[in-house]
Order: structure tokens, then C-alpha cells, then sequence
């Protein structure tokens, strides 16, 4: 019944979003935000308007689109929900379609999901105690109010932890089980290279009202054998299985970083069906110190592992270019091979823009994945093509990119011009910089969340969304990242 009710919803959305004439798959979709394609949000707090950016996306049933951001310099986390069709906030949620988290927090890069019910659920950081902050959890009603029913009337405190001078105060990531717990992953204070400990995180779960279940501080996940260091960033929750990806140092490789993916069984313990005792590493290895850096994973219906991350060679000016990569689904290697993916390794690289003749190329940063129903792989990022010839040094030097590929990792000619040439520029100011933080599917179409200069300097900055054409309008479902379970 609830896929029944599922499918007509998406088909009254797909009905009330009409495609754009002539327009291609890529396209900023001129149906949206007034014809623009693009909702800039401009936030004011107490008279002065702040920069801020989008780090998070989630799209509810009815098609309304929730984005995590937080203020810069202050670090500050808000959610706002904007209507469907683009045209402006959301009011019937705080009256304003704006609200803070309780306790006024401290979350610097909130991740934010919505749950089987529609409640939004942030994860991020309290308050600085004097030890960098504690690892929190919020959960707020589709009504935008704390639900009572979670923790402290609508959040969840959970023990710092120390390790060698770094703090564990820092929910990264969380993923739903199917009886209403959430597991929640909780990372260093400086959750990024080159800020790696011998822990790789801290992994929690909490039953459905918020309350720790098992070890009152979590279980501390150490760095596996043949690895010395790291950080762990995503976790999905699939099949009763966890899946943990990140990044590790490779021990006697020099100053070198691999992917890591580890799997546990829902009670903690390792899956040794799993990889080599329950981890598979690899390297995208573009030359150089051969730095990779995890930044989205995502599992497909068969069970193989999408991942996608930045890959640098650590250079003075690093070559830095976006990765994706195909894990089979019991971690026993790359899903190479024909038909497999990335031909014949199992991964590849791509950037925006790239000049043949001098090898001069943009510095690309992935930071987020969808999964259309097709399986076409929709990536988002940003590019800097400072360091291209002819590139105005002083202007419009970062712009969101966006790509997509088909299910076998082969660039999609249908997407806009070329999947391996599309930088978005959201806006037109002299200043601009423009970045794709989060990307998730309403009805199909692909819905960015960043951030785009305000045309005062490069730092100053306001949230924006924006809507891509696709021919995919109608779909089982929308993306709530990860995708939902048939129904």
C-alpha cells in the first residue's frame, strides 16, 4: 500500500512539473525558482544579513526540499525548507521556513537526513565544552518543532572521547535501521586530511527514542592491519549489514592515503564474509604522493558499493581530480572487467575542463552522489580552473560541477553537453564562487544545494538551490540518501 501511495505521489509531482521546451538532460531547469532554475536563500539573523552554505540535501514525499547549512564564522546549523516548485520558502514551518536546532549548536558541517517518518535529523556538534564540542543528534518534526519523543526533548548528547590529543566530538554521519534506530558514526574534531589518529571513529547506536544501546561510549574503531592512520566518513545501513567507508594511511607507502571500506554486522561485530577480515582497500593512485580522500558512498540495489572521493598527487600544485569507483558487493575487489565498471579497473578520474595541448586541467573536489532508478550515477562537486590558460585569475575561477555516467561508469552523452565538460555557474557577479555541496533526486530531476558568491567579495556567500532538467521525471520514489527500501 505504502508503494502504491508512493508511486502517486511522484506521479502528481511529475505531472505538476512540466519539462522545460527544448531543453536537455544537465540543463538548469527554467520551471523552477521562477524561471531562473536557481533559489538563492539570503539569510538575516538579527538585522545583518550572514554568508552561509548548504551542506546537506533530503527531499520529502510531497517533493519539498530540506537543506542543512550553517553560518560561516560562526558555524552555526539551520535547516530551511523550500516549496517544490522553487518559488520560496517553505513559511508553514516556523513561519518563516527557517529554523535553528536546539540548543543554539555548534555543528560546523551538518549532515542532515530525513527518516522513515519525515522527522529531520541533523547530526553535528553542541556547544564547545572546552574539549572541541560533543558529538550530538537532533530530530525535528516535519512541523520543524524538537520532537519530544527524542532524547532531551528533541536531542541527543553523546560522550566525547579522547585519543592521542584528538577529539571524538563530531557526528559525520548516520544511517537508519529498520526498527527506528540509528547508528551514528562520530569522527575527529578536524574530521579531514591531513588530520588523521590511529582511531578511524567512534560508532554509536541509539534506539528509536534517542537512548544508547550497548557501550554508554560507543565502539572505537581502530585503524586495520596494514593501515596506520585515518578518518572514517560515511555509513550505510543495508541488509542488516554496516558499511563504513574512509580514508586510511597505507603503512610504509610515504605520505600516500587509500579508500577504506569496512563492514560490521548490525550487534558490531566484524563480517568476515566482508573483504579480508572485513576491510577492502584501494587507490585511485593518479601519481605523486597518490592522496585519496572519500567524500560519498552509496550501495546499489545489488549490493555493489558506489564510492566517489578527490584524488590528489600532492604536488606544490597538486594535480586534484575527482574519482569513482565500483566495489563488488562482498568486498572482495573492484568491480572491473566487461561488463563492469570504470573498464577494466573498476575505478577512474575526470575533471571539468581540460586542455589537451598543454595538460593544464581544473582542480575538481567530489562531494556528494545520487542514484537515479536507473542507475545512471549523478556526481556533484566544484571546480577551480585557475590553472587553465586563457581563465580570468580574478573572476569566476570556481563553478559547480556536475556529471553523469551510466551504470557501467561510461560518461553520458545525453547530460547536457558532455558529462566531462559541464561547470555550472549559478551566478554572474565579478566574484563569483560557486560550490555544490549536496545533490539529491525530486521526481527524477537533480536538486543541488550549495553555495554562490553575493558579489561583495569571495567570502561572501548565500545558500542556493537549484533544479536540473532530466527526462527521469517519474521514479519509484524520491531520493532520502540512502534510497529508501521497496515498499
Amino acid at each position: 500500500m505504502r508503494r502504491i501511495l508512493r508511486l502517486i505521489v511522484a506521479a502528481a509531482l511529475a505531472a505538476a512539473l512540466p519539462r522545460a521546451a527544448g531543453a536537455s538532460d544537465g540543463d538548469l531547469d527554467t520551471t523552477f525558482a521562477g524561471g531562473s532554475g536557481v533559489e538563492r536563500v539570503v539569510y538575516y539573523g538579527f538585522g545583518p544579513r550572514y554568508t552561509s552554505n548548504a551542506t546537506s540535501i533530503a527531499v520529502q514525499n510531497d517533493g519539498k526540499i530540506i537543506v542543512g547549512f550553517n553560518l560561516n564564522g560562526l558555524a552555526n546549523c539551520y535547516v530551511e525548507r523550500v516549496l517544490a516548485d522553487g518559488s520560496g520558502l517553505d513559511t508553514s514551518i516556523s513561519g518563516t521556513g527557517i529554523f535553528s536546532l536546539p540548543t543554539y549548536p555548534f555543528v560546523g558541517q551538518p549532515r542532515m537526513k530525513l527518516d522513515a517518518d519525515q522527522n529531520i535529523v541533523v547530526g553535528g556538534q553542541c556547544p564547545d565544552n572546552g574539549l572541541g564540542g560533543h558529538a550530538c543528534l537532533w530530530r525535528v518534526t516535519a512541523a520543524g518543532s524538537g520532537d519530544v519523543s527524542f532524547g532531551n526533548g528533541g536531542w541527543v548528547e553523546l560522550p566525547v572521547q579522547m585519543s592521542n590529543g584528538y577529539v571524538y566530538s563530531k557526528v559525520v554521519d548516520f544511517d537508519f535501521g529498520g526498527d527506528g534506530s540509528i547508528y551514528a558514526l562520530v569522527g575527529a574534531f578536524y574530521n579531514q586530511l591531513p588530520y588523521a589518529n590511529s582511531i578511524l571513529g567512534v560508532l554509536f547506536k541509539l534506539d528509536s527514542g534517542g537512548n544508547i544501546v550497548g557501550a554508554s561510549n560507543g565502539a572505537a574503531i581502530n585503524a586495520p592491519s596494514g593501515t596506520t592512520m585515518g578518518n572514517l566518513r560515511r555509513i550505510v545501513f543495508k541488509d542488516g549489514k554496516l558499511t563504513l567507508g574512509g580514508t586510511v594511511a597505507i603503512a610504509n607507502s610515504g605520505a600516500g592515503y587509500d579508500i577504506v571500506v569496512m563492514r560490521f554486522d548490525s550487534n558490531g561485530s566484524t563480517d568476515n564474509n566482508f573483504g579480508s577480515s572485513g576491510v577492502a582497500t584501494f587507490g585511485f593512485d593518479i601519481g605523486g604522493q597518490n592522496q585519496d580522500d572519500l567524500a560519498a558512498m552509496l550501495i546499489q540495489p545489488d549490493g555493489k558499493i558506489l564510492l566517489g572521493g578527490t584524488a590528489t598527487d600532492g604536488a606544490q600544485t597538486p594535480q586534484v581530480q575527482m574519482g569513482l569507483a565500483r566495489m563488488r558487493a562482498d568486498g572482495s575487489g573492484l568491480d572491473g572487467g566487461d561488463p563492469g565498471f570504470g573498464a577494466p579497473s573498476g575505478k577512474f578520474t575526470f575533471t571539468a575542463y581540460y586542455d589537451g595541448n598543454s595538460g593544464d586541467r581544473s582542480q575538481d573536489t567530489l562531494t556528494d552522489l545520487a542514484l537515479q532508478s536507473d542507475l545512471k550515477i549523478v556526481v556533484a562537486g566544484w571546480s577551480d580552473k585557475s590553472n587553465v590558460p586563457g581563465a580570468n585569475p580574478n573572476a569566476d575561477n570556481l563553478s559547480s560541477a556536475v556529471f553523469r555516467f551510466d551504470k557501467y561508469g561510461v560518461a553520458d552523452p545525453d547530460f547536457s553537453t558532455g558529462a566531462l565538460n559541464l561547470a555550472l555557474g549559478f551566478m554572474s557577479d565579478s566574484t563569483r564562487v560557486d560550490h555544490t555541496g549536496a545533490v539529491g533526486l525530486q521526481g527524477g530531476r537533480m536538486i543541488l544545494a550549495g553555495y554562490a558568491g553575493a558579489g561583495v567579495d569571495a567570502g561572501d556567500t548565500d545558500v542556493v538551490i537549484a533544479r536540473l532538467q532530466s527526462d527521469l521525471i517519474l521514479t519509484n520514489g524520491f531520493d532520502l540518501e540512502p534510497a529508501p527500501p521497496p515498499f
